[in-house]
């Protein structure tokens, strides 16, 4: 649409078909998410956040971690800092934030703070999960016990 959006085979697209008039219209509804997860970013981030068209931020506390030279070391206070000041400037901004959690009971802390938007995993790591609980639930029961 307006030359922003090539390629139809994405995600999005399946269900929705291509080139239709409703196809067109779905696409400008697409919310416009960008990561912040690299240290230039969380250097840089009003300047980011101040381009028209972002919807929202999803914070990437592993690809952070990892371009702070600190990987997998989430409750540092480096990445810790970086997290507060990620979430607060973007809703300063009017830029609401998404985070992801493995589970409803660590949104507590994030809702404490102001932010409303989650992705509980990843639909593999969901699957994955389902798949490993209930295989090994029918291998027990191929197995008798």
């Amino acid at each position: 649409d307006g030359g922003l959006y090539v390629v139809a085979t994405r995600r999005n697209s399946y269900a929705a078909g291509d080139g239709t008039a409703e196809y067109v219209a779905e696409l400008r509804q697409t919310v416009v998410a960008i990561m912040i997860e690299k240290k230039g970013a969380v250097e840089n981030l009003e300047e980011i956040l101040s381009v028209p068209g972002i919807d929202m931020i999803q914070w990437g506390p592993a690809d952070y971690s990892m371009s702070m030279g600190r990987p997998a070391q989430y409750d540092h206070p480096d990445i810790l800092n970086a997290r507060k000041k990620v979430f607060t400037t973007a809703m300063k901004m009017g830029i609401p934030p998404r985070v992801e959690i493995e589970s409803v009971d660590e949104a507590k802390e994030y809702l404490d703070i102001g932010v409303r938007h989650f992705s509980i995993g990843t639909d593999i790591t969901i699957l994955q999960s389902w798949w490993q609980s209930n295989g090994a639930k029918l291998w027990r029961a191929i197995e008798g016990e």
